[in-house]
């Protein structure tokens, strides 16, 4: 367990509830399949399949990880006690784990949120090549389509998006080929940023919601999109004040390795709002609010002074989750930024017409992730900045041909405008892979990042 990570979970209930909420989506899609149809998707546009009357779903969520029968337990106390009560006293997990303290399984139920997802990805990227996935495709892109082998047929919908990536369009393809999922959609992107782009942007969501309604029997609700879309830009908004207000600030709410896991609950939960919107968006209240008390008490808050702030991305396709704590015990931070990166933290409008409007959102997308790695290097260098970064850690993935090779152009921009922002890339190719050279390449980072 990371260090400081137990003593910042037992006394941190906001963070503990919006874990608890991510890790029991069983339970959640469970109930809500007695009335209402499941929608599944990868990227975070859960919007849509809202406001048509669908639960969303990010697949991985649905995969019951090691120690289920604590999140069980936690909930059942909740349910009972309240959250804050629970993170006070604890008492709940005894009965589940009484092989270690009360304060290292309250730390525990933080760690597995990563850790039990990390262990979930790689069994399923497993399972994709040994199922025939070609071993060259990325990492995410194995691990998903292992998953969906596995959980599916849970799923009603399914709601893809198209990139400037071959291996997602045709992973996205072959959920449909190999009759892992039923009614799946893939929303084209359009090649060129132009008025008549757009028009086709708008298009593919307008036949998304009428292929939704079709599979799911419920109509599409336009007032309740604008809702939707106002909850979701206020989610949208509390996420970029974690990145771009807290983070990077000298003191933090918590110990840095804390931080690095609570930056991939966010990015995760993003995907699809842990599966209940509005009260997403009130935990979301409580923990940045909760953040921002816990920098004003000398006695919770971490006084981060000297360590020097490392981006991670990208992280979406594949990431080592054990640089952030390794980043920690050598006296530095690592963030996980992309969705604020790739644009998926931009409000969309709410006046006028709507799926317009988020066809526009959409478009931003494309644009966060670029239509060239120009584009998409100068979105990386913008948000470094922003978040005060003192260097980049880029994560080249294995068998990603187009984002992954951005690096290249990252550095000749940063070289090119005279930036002082270092950039460190590392191949990644499957959790755990080569860690020790990894650690190396970072521990030297951070010690030049010192010296200056």
């Amino acid at each position: 367990m990371p260090r400081n990570m137990a003593s910042d979970t037992i006394d941190f209930p906001s963070y503990l509830q919006m874990s608890v909420d991510f890790f029991s989506a069983p339970a959640i899609i469970e109930e809500a399949r007695k009335s209402r149809k499941i929608g599944g998707l990868t990227f975070p546009f859960a919007e849509l399949l809202i406001a048509g009357g669908v639960v969303p779903i990010f697949v991985p969520r649905l995969n019951k990880g090691r120690r289920y029968d604590v999140i069980n337990a936690a909930i059942a106390a909740r349910n009972a006690l309240g959250m804050r009560n629970i993170a006070r006293g604890l008492d709940f997990l005894r009965s589940v784990d009484g092989s270690g303290t009360v304060i290292n399984v309250a730390g525990g139920i933080i760690n597995d949120i990563i850790s039990s997802l990390n262990e979930t990805y790689e069994d399923a990227a497993k399972d994709a090549i040994n199922t025939g996935t070609p071993i060259d495709h990325c990492y995410g892109a194995r691990a998903l389509f292992g998953l969906y082998k596995k959980l599916g047929h849970l799923i009603d919908v399914n709601l893809g998006i198209d990139l400037r990536c071959s291996v997602f369009f045709n992973y996205h393809e072959s959920l449909e080929i190999n009759k892992f999922v039923k009614n799946n959609y893939i929303l084209d992107m359009p090649y060129e940023d132009s008025a008549a782009g757009l028009d086709f942007y708008e298009q593919e969501v307008w036949d998304f919601l009428r292929f939704q309604e079709k599979a799911t029997g419920r109509r599409f609700d336009e007032a309740k999109f604008r809702n939707v879309l106002e909850d979701a830009n206020a989610a949208k908004e509390l996420i970029k004040g974690v990145f771009l207000d807290i983070a990077p600030g000298d003191v933090l709410p918590c110990s840095p390795a804390t931080f690095s896991v609570l930056n991939s609950l966010l990015v995760y939960s993003q995907i699809d709002y842990n599966s209940r919107l509005q009260r997403y968006v009130e935990g979301l209240k409580a923990l940045v609010q909760e953040m921002h008390d816990r920098v004003d008490q000398p006695s919770k808050r971490f006084d981060a002074t000297g360590r020097p702030r490392l981006i991670y991305t990208p992280m979406f396709g594949g990431f080592e989750p054990e640089i952030a704590q390794y980043a920690d015990e050598i006296g530095a931070r690592v963030y996980y930024p992309d969705w604020v990166i790739y644009g998926a933290c931009e409000p969309v409008k709410t006046t006028g017409n709507l799926v317009r409007n988020y066809a526009e959102g959409l478009m931003r997308f494309q644009h966060g992730f670029g239509f060239n790695n120009e584009e998409m290097a100068n979105n990386i260098v913008s948000v470094a900045r922003r978040m005060k970064a003192d260097g980049i850690i880029f994560c080249e993935v294995f068998g990603c041909r187009s984002m992954c090779t951005g690096h290249r152009m990252l550095k000749d921009l940063i070289r090119h405008d005279g930036l002082e922002l270092p950039v460190n890339v590392i191949t990644f190719n499957n959790i755990g892979d080569s860690i020790g050279q990894v650690k190396t390449r970072v521990s030297a980072m951070v010690e030049m990042l010192k010296g200056r």
